[in-house]
């Protein structure tokens, strides 16, 4: 049996490139983003409108589109119980407006984001599942510890 022993590193202990290895390797396709298109298309159904197209931005709100066809009714709609529903929920009810609605949940989609590759979320998610990385900030699997 041979023994290796290698240096791990904790997240925070990382040079910066090292970090961007580790959020690479910790991509927002592991994020709850998933949840965004569910929602938009509840709220359309909700309001009476029609989602023809859209092009959603997790890092920039204002490049982020939403095309839709129909008149929207004005009428007060409940908050569902989802991740993104209630931004629109709350600001279709207070703006009746269905641009407002969606910038409003792009930007809270931005700042969600913006969180979720900061090194505070990044040294959170690797503390709470005990990884470890090499000096090059790639992860170090089935640690003996």
């Amino acid at each position: 049996m041979t023994t290796i022993q290698v240096k791990g590193y904790a997240f925070p202990e990382l040079s910066d490139k090292a970090k961007e290895n580790v959020k690479v390797w910790l991509s927002p396709s592991d994020f709850e983003f998933e949840e965004v298109i569910p929602a938009i298309n509840q709220f359309a159904d909700e309001i009476g409108i029609t989602i023809l197209d859209y092009s959603i931005s997790f890092a920039c709100a204002s490049r982020s589109i939403v095309k839709y066809r129909g008149t929207p009714h004005t009428r007060f709609i409940k908050n569902l119980d989802t991740e993104w529903h209630p931004v629109l929920a709350r600001e279709w009810n207070k703006t009746r407006n269905v641009q407002y609605a969606f910038d409003k949940l792009f930007k809270a989609v931005e700042e969600s984001y913006e969180y979720y590759i900061s090194d505070e979320a990044i040294t959170e998610t690797c503390e709470a599942n005990n990884y470890i990385f090499n000096k090059n900030g790639e992860p170090i699997h089935h640690l003996a510890i």
